[in-house]
């Protein structure tokens, strides 16, 4: 990944301005400075924090990362997660078993596979839950706004 530089960041901050340039598209922040943290905020509303911090404040975690990065990433974050968290999962070749014996505590887990069709909106999302998912309404939220999508059982899924 590509440190980001001042002249950078003013970039990207002339870019959201003009409309040009949407939050999606800004993946991660490395190096982020105490005034551009503040400066995102206020123009953006965009909140720089830990992986921590960020687990530990929301409802629903989106884990997006590459497979081999998530046991390390689950390290960080296992002490904050609960019961009361919804994890979704985009990994490839992650099992929801393989999360679940990881975690090794009942949490809701949802993974789903978004296909790159997904850049235009027009993404077949295929979603798969555990038995611990109460509601499923937000997880179908979040994927129809980039296409259709298709519940598959779990067993189905290898």
């Amino acid at each position: 990944m590509r440190k980001l530089n001042k002249k950078k960041i003013k970039w990207i901050i002339r870019e959201m301005d003009n409309g040009k340039l949407s939050v999606c598209k800004i993946a991660r922040i490395q190096k982020i400075t105490p005034r551009w943290t503040r400066e995102l905020y206020r123009k953006f509303g965009i909140c720089v924090a830990s992986s921590e911090d960020v687990v530990k404040k929301s409802d629903i975690i989106i884990i997006a990362v590459k497979p081999q990065d998530f046991k390390k990433l689950l390290k960080r974050i296992s002490s904050e997660i609960n019961n009361t968290k919804h994890i979704i999962s985009v990994m490839a070749g992650v099992t929801i078993s393989r999360i679940e014996s990881l975690l090794k505590r009942k949490v809701a887990i949802t993974r789903a596979m978004p296909n790159m069709a997904a850049l235009v909106g027009k993404s077949i999302t295929c979603i798969s839950y555990d038995k611990n998912v109460k509601n499923k309404i937000i997880t179908q939220r979040i994927f129809s706004s980039i296409g259709e999508i298709l519940e598959i059982d779990r067993k189905s899924v290898v």
